[in-house]
Formats: C-alpha cells, structure tokens, sequence
C-alpha cells in the first residue's frame, strides 16, 4: 500500500524586501489572498531573490523524534516552509473524499520550527529596533498566546501610539484613528511620522519579540533610575516572583535570574514582566521561556498548535481531517491552513557622499528629494529597503503631488544612528551633473 502525505500547513513569510516587483509594488499592496499568490508565482518565475537565502527553517532536534513519531515532514518553500503528515484517505458516505492523520495528532500537540539564520543580512534590511531592554527573540504561534490572532496572520497586534515613548525610525504603532504608522526623524530630529496605507496590515512587531532564556540582561534607556523592581506575573496576572535593585548609581544594565522558578516558566506559556522604577518608569514584556530554544543564531522560533482558541488557525477540521482540498460534508472545497507573518524592511534615510570628500551641491530638480547638512545630502524621507531596487519619495513644498525619484543605492547595507536618531546608510557618489561639487 503506498503511503500518501499531504500539506497539514505552511507559514509563509512575506518580506517587503524581496516582494517588490518592477513597477515598485509589494505584495502587501495586493488586497485579497488570491491576488497575493498570483503576485507570488510571478516573482518565483521571475527568479526573484527568497527569505530562504538568508533563514532555514528546520523542526528542533529534540522534537525530531516525536515528529517523525507523527509522520510529520518540513519542506522548504519559496517564502518559508509547509509541514506535510502522512495521512489514510477516507471515502465518505456521500462519496466525498477526506483525509485524516495516519497518526491522530493530540489536540494539545505544539510543533515547533527554528528559523536559523544564515548570516546577518536579515537584520539590517528588517525592521526593528535596534536598542531593546532585553535581548528577546522572535516567537510566533497560532495561538492567542499574548493576545487574539487575526487570521491568517500569525503576529502579535501592533501597540497603540504612547506618549513619551523612544521610537526608533521605521518603529510601528496604531494612531488614534486606527491607522497604521511608521515612525522617522527629519531634518531638524524631530519625530514624524508616515502613513501606511497598504492592504496588510499586521506586521512583525516589537511585540513579537519572546523568546528569552531564563537568566537574561535588562537594559535601561533611562540613565537616571536608580531604583527599579521587576515583577514576574502568568497569564492570570498572579505574581511568581519579585526582584527589587536599589543602589546609590543609575541602573545601567542589570541581570535577571528566574531559573528558581523553571518548574512553572515552561513554554509555550506566556508570562508578563512589569517593570517599574524612578521618574514614574513603567514598561511591561510578555515572554515565553526556553533555555534550549534561546540561541542568538536563530531569528524566530515558530509554534503551530493542532487546536486553538481561533478554530480559523485549528489544523484539522472538527470531524478529525485534514483541511486539504477536501470536499466536506457539506459541500465546502477546503484547503490547508496557512499563515502569513509579514515583515517591513529596514525604513533607512540614504546620505550621498563625494567620493573625494568634497561638498555636493544641491540641485533645484533633487531639492524636494534630498536636503543638505555640511558637505552631505540626506533623503529627506527614509526608503523601505528592497533586493530589487529602491526609490526615493520627494516632499513637495506645496499642493503638487508626491513622486518618486530612481537615485543611486547604496552598495553596503552597513547600518549607522546619526545624533538626529536617524538610521541612515552611506551611498559614495562620484562628481556629477546629480551630484556637483561646491
């Protein structure tokens, strides 16, 4: 009898920096899911550059076992990866076809997947902070483990803008409104901000950022406490344990060690440390605990529950089978369950540099476009990073309107914070009819 496997899920992960097309679209521009794998097969055909240059995906090597327990297989895809299971094929009564595990999957089975990181491109060119308290990696599930999924996206829901927070560029945040943000620092340093009207929405975030080890550094941005207390909480907000520092200097950074608590910090269970402090300091990290997990050569650790509290994000359907173009009962074409983790890229100002350290000079038709400090021009907006190309969007001066610009790009993805806070990257750029010198 021969054995018959089919797709139990996929994740896919869908990276602004590679999913640009040539008219400058991304696939978070396209508004409905069949639309997004048209724009997909495109850029397969097209042999665009993927996520897996740069992550592998791969089930952790003390779960190998289990899983080949349950007939469960990882295949590398274009944009991430599917989990295919070895399944019985099933004619029902009405002569419609279903399929169910070879092994019945428990309803409390997590799956877990590693996203390994190749090199450490996917850093620069993603969006994120680059200073954080804690050294957090990235965990995504298909459970409302910190807070309700939104099918199909995987990630946690993007924070409400708050007051008197440090955004860094490119940072995200919900308005007043409702609508979605992205933050960047101008000319003069001052905080802005820039809309994002696209179709998606639900972006990797801060908040996606989990995973610890059980002993881990805080870091404090506020160089004046010197009085903090660290509150462990679980999911019902009662209290595991509480750890005060009081010293006569600012608390620059400080090590925490829950490891006396390990019997009750076991993941996937999502915990909540409150933090408190001087000059009314306040900030709350959910986290998920795994010494075995945590590796800085990893970007994310993926879990998949067989069943949730979303039935949206369940692996199988209530009568036990596979959601695989099966045609249920009640006469509904069904397809695996698939989830989407969408990633920005980098929201990077680009400096141009004479090549011979000269002063440029500004030209009137690239003076919406750039601005000028010192010797250096600076776009005057930050460009999303893209392995195709980049544009650079003006701001115009009055009602005309806004237009993007082909400008040379930078060869090095080399990262650097100005005294503005804005993150920026080098372009070095020869003399020029763009690119007079003084």
């Amino acid at each position: 009898m021969s054995m018959i496997y089919k797709t139990l899920f996929e994740v896919k992960f869908l990276h602004e920096f590679f999913l640009v097309n040539e008219s400058g679209n991304s696939v978070f521009d396209v508004a409905n899911a069949t639309d997004r794998e048209t724009f997909l097969t495109s850029m397969f055909t097209s042999d665009h550059e993927n996520i897996g240059r740069d992550i592998s995906f791969d089930f952790p090597d003390e779960f190998k076992q289990t899983y080949r327990g349950y007939y469960l297989k990882l295949f590398t895809t274009y944009t991430g990866f599917k989990v295919a299971i070895q399944v019985n094929k099933v004619v029902m009564p009405d002569n419609s076809i279903q399929y169910q595990p070879f092994v019945s999957l428990p309803d409390d089975l997590n799956i877990f997947i590693i996203a390994t990181k190749n090199n450490s491109l996917i850093d620069v060119y993603s969006n994120a902070r680059i200073s954080r308290s804690v050294p957090a990696l990235y965990f995504f599930s298909n459970d409302n483990i910190s807070d309700a999924k939104v099918f199909p996206f995987i990630t946690s829901n993007i924070s409400t803008e708050k007051t008197g927070y440090a955004y860094e560029q490119g940072e995200l945040a919900i308005d007043s409104s409702n609508n979605l943000q992205e933050y960047y620092y101008d000319q003069a340093g001052a905080l802005q901000t820039n809309a994002i009207t696209n179709q998606v929405k639900s972006f990797v975030n801060e908040n996606d950022r989990m995973l610890l080890p059980l002993i881990f550094d805080y870091t404090f941005a506020d160089t004046t406490i010197k009085n903090a207390t660290f509150n462990l909480k679980d999911t019902s907000g009662n209290s595991i344990t509480s750890i005060s520092i009081n010293q006569s200097t600012p608390i620059v950074k400080t090590t925490l060690d829950f490891t006396d608590k390990k019997d009750q910090l076991k993941m996937p269970a999502v915990f909540s440390l409150q933090v408190s402090g001087d000059n009314n300091f306040s900030e709350t990290k959910n986290i998920v605990f795994s010494n075995s997990f945590y590796d800085t050569s990893s970007w994310a650790i993926i879990n998949i529950k067989t069943k949730v509290t979303n039935a949206d994000f369940n692996l199988l359907t209530d009568e036990g089978y596979l959601k695989w173009e099966s045609t249920l009962p009640t006469g509904v074409t069904e397809f695996p369950a698939v989830f989407l983790i969408p990633v920005k890229s980098r929201f990077s100002h680009f400096r141009y540099v004479n090549d011979t350290d000269e002063e440029l000079q500004l030209i009137t038709d690239l003076d919406e476009y750039l601005f000028k400090e010192e010797k250096i021009l600076i776009t005057q907006l930050p460009v999303s990073l893209s392995d195709y190309f980049y544009k650079v969007k003006n701001v115009p001066a009055n009602s005309d309107p806004v237009a993007l610009k082909y400008l040379p790009n930078p060869v090095s993805y080399a990262l650097q914070k100005d005294a503005m806070k804005r993150i920026y990257m080098d372009v070095i750029v020869p003399q020029s009819d763009l690119f007079p010198v003084v």
